[in-house]
């Protein structure tokens, strides 16, 4: 009688746990340059946006939204709570959601958002 490898059937057991895990979180990318601008968004799990599609109320656990838009980026995750949080850069420069220039771009980033995502 054959012999089995027990670490060929933990590699499998393994292999289907990380693939069974990420059933149902997929990843859309959206990318489109005119020559003089380019724009890229990403999303991972379900988002959920308030009434008025101005900001993230929910993304899904594991989930996220990154929007860039040439060098200025937006990146949107859930913390262990559920809450969603949102980093602003300017190129390499971490802007402040007070500033005027970082709320006119997050106005931007969520229309833009909005608009792409597939419900």
């Amino acid at each position: 009688m054959k012999k089995r490898h027990p670490l060929l059937f933990v590699n499998l057991l393994v292999l289907l746990l990380s693939v069974a895990c990420n059933l149902g979180t997929q990843t859309r990318t959206i990318s489109t340059s005119d020559g003089t601008a380019s724009l890229k968004i990403e999303y991972r799990g379900e988002v959920f946006f308030n009434a008025e599609e101005t900001a993230i109320d929910e993304i899904s656990p594991g989930g996220h939204v990154k929007y860039k838009l040439n060098d200025n980026q937006l990146t949107a995750e859930p913390d262990d709570s559920g809450i969603v949080s949102y980093k602003l850069y300017f190129g390499e420069r971490r802007m402040d959601l007070n500033d005027t220039a970082a709320k006119e771009f997050f106005k931007t980033a969520m229309n833009d958002i909005a608009d792409h995502y597939q419900r």
